[in-house]
């Protein structure tokens, strides 16, 4: 079972709350963006419990009648339970949307907000450490990421995406580059391409790449040994800032 690691101060106290209702009969609710770790969280801390769709309302009525720990994912406020529902259980229910808190609050004792990743820096520190070491493992490769360039505008779903496509990328080979190129631009191939269209794919990586490494339009036409202004047109044609 994956464990879950924080050393968010905010983080640490919802660990604290959760971890003090083990031994008491009372519902919780945490709410948070997606893929901001929540089930791994309540996993870590509960994993005995007893997993269901809250909006399956019918299975869900059924499990309250057989065990006493229960998570309820998905919940939704539009779903039609009340306190009753609940009484003399453990329930914990896992909810997308953050707004849910005021809406249903009442029916739960204790009530959680889980902050995205971007409120959480020592955080995206630790799980793009992990996941660095995870995909160079599978890669056999010992590469490093550029801190200032991790995605997390889905939080962890894409850090982790953007972490293992970096460690990808940067392990090919020249042959493997072009044997993703070609099967690529076979399977693009149609009557309505161009050279103009398909040459874009690697001709914008190439000036992004070489703009950014040398920062100067002067260099990298130097070193591509091509006339500064057909450098120039070539970056007003494809937009590159």
């Amino acid at each position: 079972m994956e464990n879950f690691n924080s050393s968010s101060p905010e983080v640490t106290k919802i660990q604290k709350g959760l971890r003090l209702t083990k031994t008491l009969l009372v519902s919780s609710l945490i709410a948070g963006e997606k893929h901001t770790g929540k089930k791994t969280l309540i996993k870590d801390i509960f994993p005995d419990a007893f997993w269901i769709d809250a909006k399956d309302i019918k299975e869900v009525k059924k499990a309250l009648g057989v065990h006493q720990e229960i998570v309820l994912s998905n919940f939704d406020s539009s779903l039609p339970y009340n306190e009753s529902d609940f009484y003399s259980k453990r329930v914990i229910a896992i909810c997308d949307d953050p707004s849910i808190i005021k809406k249903k609050e009442s029916l739960f004792s204790f009530v959680y907000l889980l902050p995205p990743l971007r409120e959480r820096p020592s955080d995206v520190k630790i799980l793009a450490k992990k996941f660095i070491g995870k995909a160079n493992e599978i890669m056999g490769n010992d590469i490093e990421i550029d801190m200032k360039n991790l995605d997390i505008s889905e939080n962890i779903k894409s850090l982790k995406k953007s972490i293992y496509k970096e460690v990808f990328s940067s392990s090919l080979d020249e042959n493997e580059i072009k044997s993703i190129l070609y099967n690529y631009f076979y399977n693009a191939f149609d009557d309505e391409n161009g050279y103009r269209e398909l040459s874009e794919i690697f001709e914008r990586p190439l000036i992004e790449a070489g703009l950014k490494k040398y920062k100067s339009q002067l260099k990298l036409a130097s070193i591509l040994k091509i006339n500064r202004n057909t450098l120039r047109k070539k970056i007003y044609e494809l937009g590159i800032n």
